[in-house]
Order: structure tokens, then sequence, then C-alpha cells
């Protein structure tokens, strides 16, 4: 019959490369010509080339979400097909599905080659400019078959071969516990790689690795530097293979245009620096020095689970007036989060500077008194010649006005000088809802945007001021709604292996992961009056927080409850019979004594005790 299975995804992905599960799961759908036909059984195929490595007979269930591979053992590297097929109650069978692929990653630790590579260590903690490396290699053979990048970092990296970047992620690799898990991204260069001489480079930043994370504008919770880890696997159309790994061998400049890069405080960009085909072949590098090897420091290389951040939409410039003489201000309509596309023709040296902002003060300034500590500001630094494309690499802003000066008063500037690129993790959107109340869509649509700009490789409380981590309180709450919107299953299946990446020894889980707030006593010397009014002086640096803490239990439940997975019950199972222990071992005649936050967003609070006195920016 022509009905057949359609949106094949294993691992709750589209055809994954890199995977580095043992027992991948599989699911489907029918096609819409489907109509009233119900499953009742299935079959399944799992090939290697033209070789059955597991075929699951037909198993007479309805379940088509999540079943598991049970097959012989997935080798490394290797890329796999499967099909499926079901049946209905009147035994009527559709038509095999069209395959589906996934590809194995590096499976063992000992099949990583490079070292970790980066600059030379700092000699003090201050912010530095992004580095670039580079390598060159010969083609072995001339008809290349496969190619695949493994790539992770302390830090963030855009990587490039022969000129062209590679993937379109951002921000990359994203945020976990560095000391204890670095996810690993797997891209497809197969036809990026040439005969003959190619060349290998990536930017380097600090990232949420050793820049500023917290309103304390503490540095360097995981490391002092940025470092990098590639690995290159090439297969030849003659069978013949070829690694090239980040090492010894491998040159880095700081010299180059990323003269400051934080995730708070904004990119600094200086075009005049720019390093021009610094990622081809045919460059000389002779001013560059050799990358610095750091040591492994143990951490679990793990596949990449939830999707990457991507650009996801553009926003066009609605509004643009001056706020005072030579202060331009572009309003892009909509609260967003990411950074903006800059376009400029100017002399050779001009400085633009650009402040992220979601409001207007009184005298249509931007008001950045909400920001704290972060100053939210990118600048850019023309080469001149012509129109100029500028766009930042590792930052991040919340915003819906953007405020721009120049200190050359022959540029001109128009609305579409400025368009605001929107970030996002890459989650496909699977619900909508619309009414005939425009206020009640209005508010749908603020719940969407909300979400957008807070799933960014962790669910953060907020996108523009200096905090944006993951507080479990905010997850926990937001869990059931996010997932009528999006699909969120492995977005939550990262974080959840976050949060118990740093449950406390006592079964408690911090208060925000990765845990940034209570990771080490030292981080909390003086706690504010409003923390230490709020929390009761013990629960610092402890965890367990009432309702915050509860995202450990609650959080998988849902997640299971919508998407009928039980992996990730038994995943975090020992981590949320832990925290249940914990809470029997603190709550006598089992009444939970944890003051906690309280009714933080309660109606009634002043804005004073809400928020911290806002730095001047």
């Amino acid at each position: 019959m022509s009905v057949k299975p359609v949106k094949l995804e294993t691992n709750h992905h589209v055809n994954p490369l890199g995977i580095d599960s043992a027992q991948p799961s599989f699911s489907w759908q029918l096609s819409e010509e489907a109509d009233r036909f119900q499953q009742s059984a299935f079959e399944l195929r799992v090939q290697a080339g033209a070789e059955v490595v597991w075929e699951s007979g037909v198993v007479a269930e309805s379940q088509s979400h999540a079943v598991l591979y049970d097959g012989t053992k997935l080798e490394s590297k290797t890329p796999y097909s499967w099909a499926v097929r079901v049946q209905n109650a009147e035994g009527e069978w559709t038509d095999w599905s069209e395959p589906a692929t996934f590809e194995m990653g590096l499976l063992e630790r000992g099949e990583w080659k490079g070292q970790w590579i980066g600059e030379r260590p700092r000699t003090k903690s201050e912010t530095m400019p992004a580095s670039h490396l580079r390598s060159v290699f010969k083609a072995e053979s001339s008809e290349v078959k496969r190619a695949r990048l493994y790539a992770t970092a302390g830090g963030l990296y855009e990587v490039f071969i022969n000129g062209e970047r590679v993937g379109e992620d951002v921000l990359a690799p994203g945020w976990t516990n560095y000391d204890k898990r670095r996810q690993v991204i797997t891209y497809d260069v197969t036809s990026q790689i040439q005969s003959g001489d190619n060349a290998i480079g990536a930017m380097l930043g600090e990232g949420w690795f050793c820049g500023y994370l917290f309103y304390k504008r503490e540095r360097e919770f995981y490391g002092t530097d940025p470092h990098l880890l590639l690995q290159l696997e090439i297969e030849y159309a003659d069978g013949t293979t070829q690694t090239v790994c980040t090492d010894e061998s491998w040159k880095v400049t700081s010299d180059g245009p990323i003269v400051l890069a934080d995730l708070y405080d904004g990119e600094t960009y200086d075009a005049t620096k720019e390093l021009g085909d610094w990622s081809n072949p045919v460059y000389n590098d002779s001013g560059w020095h050799a990358a610095h090897i750091y040591e492994d420091g143990g951490a679990q290389l793990v596949s990449k689970l939830n999707p990457p951040i991507r650009r996801i939409a553009e926003l066009k410039t609605v509004e643009l007036f001056e706020s005072s003489p030579g202060i331009n201000v572009f309003n892009l309509g909509q609260n967003m989060v990411g950074w903006v596309r800059l376009k400029v023709t100017a002399p050779r040296g001009t400085k633009i500077t650009l402040k992220f902002g979601e409001w207007l003060n009184d005298d249509r300034s931007v008001y950045v008194g909400n920001l704290r500590t972060a100053k939210a500001t990118d600048t850019y630094i023309c080469k001149g010649g012509g129109e100029e494309i500028f766009e930042p690499h590792f930052t991040f802003h919340g915003f819906q006005y953007v405020e721009l000066v120049c200190d050359n008063d022959t540029a001109v500037f128009g609305a579409d000088s400025i368009t605001g690129i929107v970030l996002c993790t890459d989650m496909e959107q699977t619900g909508s809802f619309e009414c005939s109340d425009p206020l009640i869509n209005r508010l749908q649509q603020n719940i969407i945007w909300g979400q957008r700009g807070n799933f960014l490789d962790v669910p953060t409380d907020c996108p523009q001021r200096d905090e944006r981590v993951g507080w479990t309180g905010d997850a926990q709450v937001f869990v059931g709604a996010s997932s009528f919107n999006y699909n969120v299953e492995t977005f939550f299946e990262k974080w959840l292996c976050d949060l118990a990446d740093d449950q406390r020894e006592t079964g408690a889980y911090p208060d925000v992961a990765p845990d940034v707030v209570c990771k080490t006593g030292e981080h909390w010397p003086n706690p504010s009056p409003m923390w230490a009014k709020m929390l009761r002086p013990s629960a610092f640096g402890e965890g367990g927080t009432a309702a915050w803490a509860d995202a450990g239990i609650i959080c998988p439940w849902v997640i299971y409850e919508r998407y009928g997975d039980a992996r990730i019950l038994e995943r975090q199972y020992e981590s949320m019979a832990a925290f249940l222990k914990f809470l029997e071992d603190e709550s006598p005649d089992l009444i939970r004594p944890f003051e906690g936050f309280g009714d933080w967003l309660a109606i009634d609070t002043s804005p004073a005790e809400i928020f911290f006195a806002p730095t001047p920016q």
C-alpha cells in the first residue's frame, strides 16, 4: 500500500552524526495518507552498508517512539542506515520507509589522537583577544569518500577549512560543567576537503569557560585559558584513511581583529587587524608562533545531545531616530536575543559603538539600568574601502533597541544599517495557538519569544544582564509549557545531565545548572543583604532550595510524560533518588525546612527588593 512511515529519527534527531550511545533509539510517524491507519505492529531493520546488523522481527506493539536498538555492537565512526514498516490490526502492512541514517562518533577516549591546544597561558586574569589557530595538511589521495570533523573546546570556537566556515552553529560547543563533561559536535566536511594542500583553522574565544559569569563578575570558573580539540577523519575512495588533529604542529596568533569578546560585555572587532586568508593553505603565517599544549583534565567527551545554537530569524529595523544629536537609536520592534548585523561604509579607522537595551528612558535614550554590570556593547572599527558587514562571534545580547554612536560624521546610517540576528537552540517548533482574542494571542507570542530568548543551550532566566544562568526554579515551572511550543526533549535531556553533574555529595541539587552560584564557598564570601535575608546562611553553597531544586524530579518526569521515552527516567534515577534521600535526611517529621527564595515574583514586591543596584554604564 502507499502508506509508509515518515519523519524517521535516531536519538530524536534526523540523520545524526557522531552519536555515542551504545543503544540508540528509533522513532517514526505515519505519512498523512495513512488517514485512519493505526499501527498494531512494526518491523525494523538496521544495516551497515549491505550487512544487516539487526532485524527486530515483527513486534506486536503500537510503540513508534524511542524503540531501542538491540543488535550487534555498533562500531566507532561507522555509518548505519535503518528502515521500518508497520502493520495495522487487519494485518495490512505499509511500504518500507525511505532509509534514515545515523553515524557513530569516537566511542573510546583512546580514539582521540589530538591534543588540547591554545594560545600561551595568560599571566593575569583579564579578558584577552580571541586567538586564531591553523594547520596545513596534504590530502593523501585525490578522491574523498567521507570526511568528518569532531570538535570541542574549553571556550567557544568557529572552525574553517580552506577558507570556508564549517557548520552553521554559533557559540559552539555550548555550556556544560567543563570539569566533568565537554560536548563534541560532529560535522560532515566531505565537500570541503580538496586534492593537494588543505588548511584547517579555528577562532577561539573565552565564552562560559573562562569569561565573566554571574553578577559578582567572577571569571575563570573552569579554567584560565580557552583551548581547542579537533580531530578530522578522512576516508578516501581507495579505502585509505587519514587523521588530522590538533597538536604541537599548529600555529597560533592573538594579534587578530577580535580584540575583546565576552558574553556579558560584548565584542570589539578591529577590521584594520584582519588576517586575510588565514584559513587557506597559501598564507604566510611566519609571524605566528607554535600553539601551547594544554593538559587533558580528564573531562568526559560526549556527543552533543541537544540541537546547537543557530541563527533562526532576522528582524529589520522598524524605527530609526536620534535620542540626541549624533546618537542613533534603532528599534527592532520586538525584544530578541542574539546580535546585530551592521552594514556601514566609512573611512578606515572609523569607530562605531553599539549599545543594547530592552527599553527606552523618558528622553528616548536606551535604558541600560537593568543590565547591572554587563556592558552589552559591541564596537566595530572600519577598515575602509567600501561597504563593510560585521556580525559578532562570541557574544550575545537581549534587546529591542540598539544605540549607535559613530566617531566620524561622514558616515551615514539608514534603517538597513542594523538587522537583528535572532539566536536560539535550534529546536523544532511543534505547537502553535491562536484564538479570537488579540490580547491572548499577544500573550502566546510573548511566551514563544521568551522561550526563544532563554533556551540557549541551557534554560536561562534572563538573556540580557550579568546573569543568564540556568536557574532550576525557572526551568521546573516552564518545562511543561515549553513542550507545547517546541520539541524540548533533547534540550532538557542535556540540561538534566548538567544538573546531575553539579549535584552535591549530600544529594542536594544546586540553584543553577551548570552551577556558578553555589560552586564553591569562595564565590560567596559576602552575600548581598538581599540574598542573606532570603536564604538561611547554611544554604549558601549547599543547594537543595525548595521549589528550585525540585527541578531534578519534576523536569525528567514531565519530559517522560510529554514524549514517552523512559530512558530519561533511567538515566536520572540515581540522581533523583539521591535528592529524595537528601530531603528525608534534612526534613524532620518529613516537613521541609528550607526558606529558599520564597515567592520571587510576588506582585506586591518593590523593584528595589528584587534587583541589585545597577552599575552605571
